[in-house]
């Protein structure tokens, strides 16, 4: 069966589909996107995404499309997971990039956008997947910025963040900051439990506003009864935390229960996960 994408409002078949090769995107990483879990047509966390998104073009001096609205990308992105019959799980990436022109100085800031799915191997959120060990990635920090809260096609650092997961044998790796302060996971935003306190740390830490991360502050830690503290994380802290769990807003949370020899509990989070894929589906 033939899979769409949707270019600027058009569906073409994947295998049909190219870019220019002066696409500044491909040149140099000037772009955003969005990856979004969607279900049955339905995305929980859309207008989150879309904010943001909205605010990182703003940031990059993209000019936002006239057709290019809420509505109209909810309705476009409905209608290419029916057009390829995907009804459960689906992966939705959001890409808006500076259209073709100049070198690191752009002859234009007008923008296009690409939207493409792809079926998840999990049911609504990640339960079975596996718990996780972490360690710290030593081999690039990462500053705070306009551009950190951010995802932007420039991804090198979480590409070689997670080669050295891979390479060392664990889930993943977190990245740190200029003070050797805990920053975020390759994919994920990174929260510790003590007590009856979430901590995660501020986005002067440097980390990607997450949109699950968005969600756990303002909606899921309130009905659960959790207090939320946005600190720095040293690596001291995080391992006299009682739980550690990661967050992203297509798997939801994934608890870690170890950096290193230290292990953590499983319990608390638990709870937390089945509370949010009640609130989201």
């Amino acid at each position: 069966m033939d899979h769409y994408l949707c270019f600027n409002g058009e569906f073409i078949k994947e295998q049909e589909f190219s870019i220019p090769g002066n696409n500044r995107a491909f040149y140099f990483g000037d772009s955003l996107f969005e990856s979004m879990h969607a279900y049955s047509t339905f995305i929980p966390l859309f207008k989150l995404h879309f904010d943001r998104l909205l605010q990182g073009m703003e940031v990059l001096g993209y000019e936002q499309p006239t057709t290019f609205t809420s509505s109209s990308v909810a309705a476009i992105i409905t209608r290419l997971l029916n057009r390829n019959k995907q009804f459960k799980s689906t992966r939705v990436r959001l890409t808006v990039f500076r259209n073709s022109g100049g070198l690191y100085l752009p002859t234009n800031n007008s923008a296009s956008y690409l939207i493409q799915t792809s079926t998840l191997d999990f049911d609504k959120l990640a339960h079975k997947q596996s718990s996780m060990i972490v360690d710290i990635f030593p081999n690039q920090i990462k500053c705070a910025g306009e551009l950190s809260p951010f995802k932007t096609g420039n991804a090198l650092l979480y590409v070689m963040a997670a080669r050295y997961a891979k390479l060392n044998r664990l889930h993943d790796s977190i990245i740190i900051n200029q003070h050797g302060r805990f920053v975020e996971l390759s994919s994920s935003n990174i929260f510790g439990i003590k007590e009856n306190t979430l901590i995660t740390p501020p986005l002067q830490e440097g980390c990607v506003a997450g949109i699950m991360r968005n969600f756990i502050i303002h909606q899921l830690a309130p009905k659960t009864g959790y207090n939320v503290e946005l600190k720095p994380i040293t690596q001291k802290d995080f391992v006299d935390f009682e739980e550690a769990f990661a967050t992203n807003a297509v798997s939801g949370i994934r608890n870690i229960v170890g950096i290193g020899t230290k292990r953590f509990y499983s319990t608390k989070y638990r709870g937390l996960q089945q509370q949010l894929e009640k609130l989201m589906f």
